[in-house]
């Protein structure tokens, strides 16, 4: 008799999680729309692993996620080194560049600049300037069959990610694209302080 109660107990779960998986998939739609639908999972997951890599400080693993116009042609050696000099642990309280934490996409428009900007609710290391839980951006373009991404930033001014529950919002201003990331943009472009 437990074994009838058994098949009725894994049919619902197995229920369960398709529909759970039928939801996620919708997520993936709606939140990146504009993207080609066989491409979304990947973004979402290329998404998730830069996210990862800046929140852990794995700079290696991040370099394999920048673009090209993200790290100009710097050598993976230099890159980490700059970056971990830019995000060095001494410097936590006041880091500038801010170290991207969390970010929860939200929806994705097509970029002026190529590529696509995807919004969000992001959560850096913070200077008090912007709040935590704040609309940021990620930029990615689609470079030798695979996501990567130029940078990220917040949108300015900051704003708080309850804007986000506006079907209609949009950003104040498109953001623009093409530098390298702040972090080595002194390294690879004359800079003036």
């Amino acid at each position: 008799m437990p074994a009838i109660r058994l098949v009725p107990c894994v049919a619902v779960v197995a229920l369960a999680f398709a529909f759970s998986a039928l939801a996620a998939a919708q997520d993936l739609d709606k939140i990146y729309a504009p993207v080609p639908a066989a491409q979304r999972p990947a973004l979402h997951q290329r998404a998730a692993a830069y996210v990862r890599a800046f929140r852990q400080g794995d700079w290696a693993t991040l370099f394999d996620l920048v673009s090209y116009d993200g790290k100009r042609g710097i050598s993976r050696k230099k890159f980490v080194w700059y970056m971990s000099e830019n995000h060095h642990s001494r410097n936590v309280k006041e880091e500038y560049p801010l170290r991207l934490r969390h970010f929860a996409p939200n929806r994705t428009l097509v970029s002026q600049y190529g590529g696509f900007d995807i919004y969000g609710c992001v959560t850096g290391t913070g200077d008090g300037y912007f709040p935590e839980g704040s609309v940021g951006i990620l930029h990615a373009v689609y470079e030798k069959d695979q996501w990567v991404f130029t940078g990220w930033q917040y949108i300015d001014p900051g704003a708080s990610c309850s804007v986000l529950a506006d079907t209609g919002w949009k950003p104040p201003r498109p953001p623009t694209w093409g530098d390298p990331m702040i972090e080595i943009l002194c390294v690879v472009a004359t800079c003036t302080l």
